[in-house]
């Protein structure tokens, strides 16, 4: 993970670069604004959590998880949405939709999982309640975007599917008021 300062926006300097012992590629970089934890998706090792709070230059390593608490799974999150100290994770060779409990790092449990529509899991938000995601499949289909009721997250499921024509993925949908 690359550090810049950016104090002067027309001189940027790297100021760290950090992770590289642990890990050599994150696909996806999720930082939680309420708690300052940076979440790399999309590594070997599975997703890695430091904490920003603590440092922003070079912050120390939380914890990392790779679907522990899930049976016969790769674990690999492609990508993650934290919201409320509940994480949306994309476990896309699973095919799983999981929800997470991230509210008491270094601790991590599993609230709930459900397959996904087209089984290729990309990518999650939230609305601003909490109470709905958006969910991506990274293949096209009937039904590639799916509305989620996750306002018991022990029990999340689909109250809505919307399909796109051949050959279209919503890749990274993002929700803002009523428009995603």
């Amino acid at each position: 993970v690359l550090v810049i300062d950016m104090a002067d926006p027309e001189h940027p300097v790297i100021a760290n670069e950090f992770g590289m012992s642990f890990f050599q590629h994150a696909h996806t970089v999720q930082i939680d604004m309420q708690t300052g934890k940076l979440y790399a998706d999309g590594t070997a090792q599975g997703m890695v959590i430091y904490d920003l709070a603590v440092d922003p230059v070079d912050p120390p390593k939380v914890t990392q998880w790779k679907g522990q608490g899930l049976s016969g799974v790769n674990g690999y999150v492609h990508d993650i949405y934290i919201k409320d100290g509940i994480g949306h994770a994309g476990l896309i060779y699973d095919g799983l939709y999981v929800l997470l409990d991230v509210s008491n790092l270094p601790a991590i449990s599993v609230l709930g999982s459900k397959l996904t529509g087209q089984e290729f899991t990309h990518s999650t938000w939230t609305t601003e309640d909490g109470k709905y995601a958006i969910v991506a499949d990274e293949k096209g289909g009937p039904r590639n975007l799916e509305m989620w009721d996750v306002s018991d997250p022990t029990k999340p499921k689909t109250v809505a599917e919307l399909g796109q024509g051949p050959g279209t993925v919503g890749h990274n949908p993002y929700i803002r008021g009523n428009v995603a």
